[in-house]
């Protein structure tokens, strides 16, 4: 799988689906926004009309804890590598990466309502390869954050690059 592919994917299906909006209403915080969006997508692209998405799942405590983790990683990954030079500082978004694919998975493995969604997450991470899926998440990650500088629509990147996680998820969960 490559980044580009799976963006490409994620514009085909995004086309073929435009009722499916993002969801505008961020009342319920924007984990909880961006798991029901997920899961409206999980339904089509599992083509499964009758999933439910379960009430009381707190996508709020997983999403803090993944970007928690994550963002500690790169703060102490700069600390350590800028007294060697400024040059050496982008690592420590490599090195953001590298935790934040561990569980990359897991919004989506929480709507299927895997009983283990971090343990599991992992898994299917290490079993793509993590440096596979850094490659992978990278160009993802950069596309998302350069789209923001799109005045006019500056969610479509971000949504586009969600939807391509979703996709991907899609496919290894059906290998």
């Amino acid at each position: 799988m490559n980044a580009w592919l799976l963006l490409r994917l994620a514009r085909a299906e995004m086309a073929q689906n435009p009722a499916v909006l993002p969801v505008q209403d961020l009342q319920k915080g924007i984990f909880s926004t961006g798991a029901r969006w997920m899961f409206h997508w999980m339904q089509i692209l599992q083509f499964d009309e009758k999933r439910t998405l379960q009430h009381g799942i707190n996508f709020a405590f997983y999403g803090l804890l993944k970007y928690a983790i994550s963002g500690a990683v790169f703060l102490i990954a700069l600390f350590f590598l800028s007294p060697l030079g400024w040059v050496y500082a982008p690592l420590s978004i490599v090195c953001f990466y590298i935790v934040e694919v561990q569980l990359m998975f897991l919004f989506p493995l929480l709507i299927d309502q895997s009983p283990a969604p971090l343990r599991e997450s992992r898994t299917m991470t290490r079993s793509l390869g993590t440096v596979n899926t850094v490659l992978v998440i990278l160009p993802i990650g950069v596309f998302m954050l350069l789209g923001l500088f799109n005045w006019k629509n500056p969610l479509k990147h971000w949504y586009l690059g969600c939807l391509a996680v979703v996709i991907w998820y899609s496919l290894e969960r059906k290998r």
